[in-house]
C-alpha cells in the first residue's frame, strides 16, 4: 500500500512535518510504502501540469508605444 503525506504548513520543519515523520515512520515499520511532500511544492506541480496539458502560453504581440525614454 502507498500513502501520500501532504505538508501544507510554509514551514518546512514544525510541528506539522514532526507529526507526518511520526507517521510515516510508524507507517514505514508496518510496511506501507510513504511519499513527503510541501503543499506549495504540489502547487507549483499541479500548475505547470495544467500549462502542459492545455498547451503551452501563446506569445503575447507587441504593443508599441510614443514615449520617448
Amino acid at each position: 500500500m502507498k500513502v501520500l503525506l501532504i505538508n501544507g504548513s510554509p514551514k518546512e520543519h514544525g510541528n506539522t512535518f514532526q507529526a507526518l515523520s511520526k507517521l510515516a515512520n510508524t507507517l514505514n515499520a508496518e510496511g506501507m510504502q510513504t511519499m513527503r511532500t510541501l503543499g506549495r511544492n504540489m502547487a507549483w506541480m499541479i500548475k505547470k501540469l495544467n500549462v502542459i496539458e492545455d498547451g503551452h502560453p501563446q506569445k503575447e504581440q507587441p504593443v508599441w508605444t510614443n514615449f520617448i525614454r
